[in-house]
């Protein structure tokens, strides 16, 4: 019988190996599972993978596919909720709809799809910029301006790593080195070393090297 539901949970993802396919990726997971299982086609291996055998296992959203960490149902609130929050690897869902028109699998889709639409970097004009920049340069230590920094993530900046120098720049910015008229300047450099990079992605800071 239809009814609604709800569900919340957090989804890890599965990386491929280089220039692996989703589904010679589904077909890798199968076989580690299932040594002995043998499937003709590619689409066999993902029916019996998504549909068959571990429905609430294994999800694939946005063509990446997820393996479930946890998942529980819930008391619903008889609302239609699609709550998602996408981080490197993870996703952790709140979803609630009627399962005679939705699944679970479309439920997390349309979640992370919100979510990704909140986030997405607006496109700035000059104006937004020069008033973005008067903002930041009126901070007066590096404390107040990584704050500032995980604050306007949606605001298409990424901070550059150089081995003695660490400054913001606009992703859509051309820089070379010479312009400086778009920089978002650090008093102190944190360097450019793996971890710093990781640590950077974990808070959501978008990062690139110089």
């Amino acid at each position: 019988m239809s009814e609604t539901v709800r569900y919340k949970g957090t989804l890890k993802e599965i990386k491929p190996n280089d220039n692996e396919s989703l589904k010679e990726l589904m077909k890798r997971v199968v076989i580690s599972l299932h040594p002995d299982r043998s499937f003709k086609s590619l689409e066999e291996y993902e029916d019996y993978l998504l549909y068959e055998k571990y429905h609430e296992t294994y999800f694939v959203i946005n063509e990446k596919l997820y393996k479930t960490l946890n998942i529980k149902e819930c008391y619903y609130e008889d609302v239609d909720k699609f709550k998602a929050t996408v981080k490197c690897n993870t996703i952790d869902f709140d979803v609630e709809y009627y399962n005679g028109s939705c699944g679970l699998t479309e439920a997390i889709n349309d979640a992370v799809n919100e979510f990704i639409n909140k986030h997405t970097p607006k496109i700035r004009t000059l104006e937004d910029k020069k008033w973005l920049m008067y903002n930041f340069n009126q901070l007066t230590n590096d404390k107040e301006r990584w704050e500032w920094i995980k604050n306007h993530q949606d605001c298409n900046i990424i901070i550059m790593l150089d081995n003695d120098d660490t400054f913001g720049i606009f992703e859509d910015h051309d820089y070379d080195g010479s312009d400086q008229s778009f920089i978002l300047q650090f008093d102190y450099y944190i360097g450019c070393k793996d971890g710093v990079f990781e640590l950077l992605k974990a808070m959501n800071i978008k990062c690139d090297g110089v």
